[in-house]
């Protein structure tokens, strides 16, 4: 590494030879040019590393790239873990030209994101999200009272909708019973379940938001899942993160945009949908969440800066639809995945649903209560899983101190979700998979005031309730009937997940044994 930050100095007189101003004008010494050549890389270093008074510190950087050749950007959260048993629980490294502090740990998180909650509620521009995820005109990356108006419109209409009611419970288990068929027609031969659980997890959120539910053949359909799986992957890949650094590479081929040509396919379905609910809604009597967002719109149109535009409406809607399938898919991959490789906890978790359920009806959500073993076992696959290891990244909305550290307005900061899940002196056996974590002395659920995979404060997950549900659901509804194993002869996965925005596992083929 040191080596690299030595100039060059045959590249240096390269450029004396070819200096000149004119063929009559004498070439300044080469001396003089490596004297120059030396001052700018001094200044580089001085550029990179300039900062406020007080700024958190961090690692060393190079000039221009600053820590990027340092951290392994297709494994950045456990990068950035590692950093931070140097450099402490508040940290600074470089992308580029951008300072981004670390919050690594729980205790750090919880002071910034819930104790000085509107010190750090403001989101950053995100260059690979500009057009893929439509900040400042959505949910997930926008700001300000625009931001909060919408929220708490989505918050109240998601409730009004039946959030974690029957209703919504009655659509989630219709798409358990869907996806339940689907692995008995695999006759209990290896397959690969990727396709049929993001089918189901992207019609829950459909029938919330849109009224309905699509048929798994659906081309349209079929083709908005796997766009948006692909999204999520471009947008946490190592690419992803050189071009957040560099965003002049927008005008280069590459990954990026890929990105944005998703995105406007994915717009051009949900404007369709706005039209068909256009012609068929009944004013002030919404069927599902894009009903309540047109009457919204219409009732706000007189506002110039109303939170409820056009574009806003086509950006809620399509981050509610990633946000809603995504995670909860990846989830439930993951479950499956730890159901397959620890076959002791399938057990007990088939032991409590035969127990508590039975095999005459479906699993609800009203036995949880009577399942604490199960409970355990979905809060810990949760917590092992950590399919979003990263919040996505808070700004600071005023010059602020953290911890004795000067923070100017409009620091990026990023709460290192996978440090708070995996912290040593929180979890018995952090790195391993084990429902015990939820479980009190006595055997009964413990919710844990450390357990953040929603992230804290403001920010907090709006889907976290029904991710929830979703989770208990699907899950009790496929151990009531299968049990999970891998396929003869073979190694079991591995169990290292694959990088992205969302942590996926890697592709991996089961076999679901009739029980």
């Amino acid at each position: 590494m040191l080596a690299a930050m030595q100039p060059s100095w045959q590249w240096i007189d390269v450029l004396a030879l070819g200096s000149q101003l004119s063929p009559s004008a004498m070439p300044p010494p080469r001396w003089a040019l490596r004297v120059v050549a030396a001052l700018a890389l001094c200044l580089g270093f001085w550029w990179l590393h300039r900062g406020q008074r007080g700024f958190p510190p961090g690692p060393r950087g190079l000039p221009l790239v600053g820590n990027l050749l340092q951290l392994d950007l297709k494994a950045m959260p456990a990068s950035l873990a590692k950093l931070s048993e140097t450099h402490g629980p508040i940290f600074s490294v470089s992308l580029g030209q951008t300072q981004v502090v670390i919050l690594a740990g729980n205790d750090i998180i919880k002071e910034a994101l819930v104790t000085q909650a509107e010190m750090f509620i403001d989101r950053p521009e995100i260059p690979i999200f500009k057009k893929s995820l439509g900040n400042y005109e959505g949910l997930l990356l926008s700001h300000g009272w625009q931001w909060r108006a919408r929220r708490r419109f989505t918050h109240m209409m998601l409730r009004n909708l039946g959030m974690g009611t029957k209703s919504i419970e009655e659509k989630i288990a219709e798409e358990a019973e869907f996806l339940v068929r689907a692995l008995e027609n695999k006759e209990e031969k290896p397959f690969d379940a990727h396709s049929e659980i993001i089918n189901s997890t992207a019609n829950v959120i459909c029938s919330i938001i849109f009224g309905d539910r699509y048929d798994w053949n659906n081309k349209t359909f079929v083709k908005l899942v796997n766009i948006i799986n692909e999204n999520i992957e471009l947008s946490g890949n190592d690419w992803s993160q050189i071009f957040n650094s560099f965003p002049l590479l927008k005008y280069f081929p590459g990954p990026h945009q890929r990105i944005n040509k998703n995105k406007v396919v994915l717009n051009a379905f949900i404007q369709a949908r706005i039209e068909e609910h256009d012609g068929a809604r009944i004013q002030g009597d919404p069927r599902d969440y894009l009903d309540a967002f047109i009457d919204k719109r219409i009732e706000d149109s007189l506002n110039p800066d109303t939170a409820f535009s056009d574009i806003a409406l086509i950006n809620t809607m399509a981050n509610l639809f990633v946000a809603g399938s995504e995670t909860t898919s990846a989830t439930l991959k993951w479950g499956i995945l730890l159901m397959m490789t620890h076959p002791k906890v399938q057990e007990q978790v088939q032991e409590e649903i035969d127990r508590v359920v039975g095999s005459n009806r479906r699993p609800a959500c009203a036995d949880r209560a009577s399942m604490p073993y199960t409970n355990a076992t979905v809060h810990e696959i949760q917590r092992y899983a950590n399919i979003l290891p990263m919040a996505f990244p808070h700004a600071t909305t005023a010059d602020t101190k953290l911890r004795g550290y000067f923070l100017p307005k409009g620091t990026q900061v990023v709460a290192l979700i996978h440090s708070a899940l995996r912290e040593k002196s929180v979890w018995e056996t952090p790195e391993q998979f084990n429902p015990g974590h939820f479980l009190d002395i006595d055997g009964n659920f413990y919710n844990r005031n450390d357990f953040m995979a929603f992230s804290a404060g403001p920010r907090l997950c709006l889907g976290k309730n029904l991710a929830r549900m979703e989770v208990f659901l699907f899950l009790t509804a496929l151990l009531q009937r299968f049990s999970f194993q891998g396929q003869s002869g073979h190694p079991m996965p591995d169990l290292t997940p694959k990088s992205g925005i969302v942590w996926n596992p890697h592709r991996y083929e089961v076999c679901a044994i009739r029980r």
